[in-house]
């Protein structure tokens, strides 16, 4: 019965104009809680499914939506054992922090949206150990939005490291150092 109900979110958010509704109501808070107690992978994929509708379809966001721990909950998900669960988890969390980073360039709000550092290992994590390719496809595509729609969002993405990771995923994986390159 929750469940058909979370469901019926799912649809009815597709467009900007209910999401912007919604995530500034008192929904989005219950869904980050009720996110943060989910038991079930069914609960936690169609949570993590209505979060990251949400911000893909909203057209503002409230920066107090910052404050609500939405990072810490979609980053402690994307280490559920459930495969789909990370999938919609990371999927949740690239639409949040390619969010925040459009709200970088140009606004006095950068502290409040700045990408931590956390995230950006995370992500550099997923591509490079993790299993699942819809996960490391998630994790990429967030980076390319990312680098693309906000100048300083890109710029925390410009270090050898990821440029190394990168480089190493075009090859076929592994860490392009590895291979005796001129890069």
């Amino acid at each position: 019965e929750k469940l058909n109900i979370l469901h019926y979110f799912i649809r009815f958010i597709q467009s900007s104009e209910n999401a912007n509704i919604i995530i500034e109501s008192f929904f989005m808070d219950l869904f980050l809680k009720m996110l943060k107690l989910a038991k079930t992978q069914s609960f936690k994929i169609a949570l993590c499914t209505i979060i990251g509708l949400l911000l893909r379809h909203t057209t503002v966001v409230n920066n107090d939506l910052a404050k609500q721990g939405i990072m810490s909950i979609t980053t402690e998900l994307v280490k559920d054992k459930n495969a789909k669960v990370r999938r919609r988890a990371i999927a949740a969390l690239g639409e949040y922090i390619f969010y925040g980073a459009t709200q970088l360039d140009g606004t006095s709000a950068t502290e409040m949206w700045d990408i931590p550092t956390f995230c950006i290992q995370l992500l550099m994590k997923q591509i490079k150990t993790s299993d699942d390719e819809i996960v490391k496809h998630y994790a990429l595509k967030s980076i390319e939005n990312i680098t693309s729609q906000s100048e300083l969002g890109g710029q925390k993405f410009c270090f050898k490291d990821f440029v190394y990771l990168l480089l190493g995923q075009l090859k076929g994986g592994g860490d392009i150092r590895d291979n005796n390159s001129m890069v």
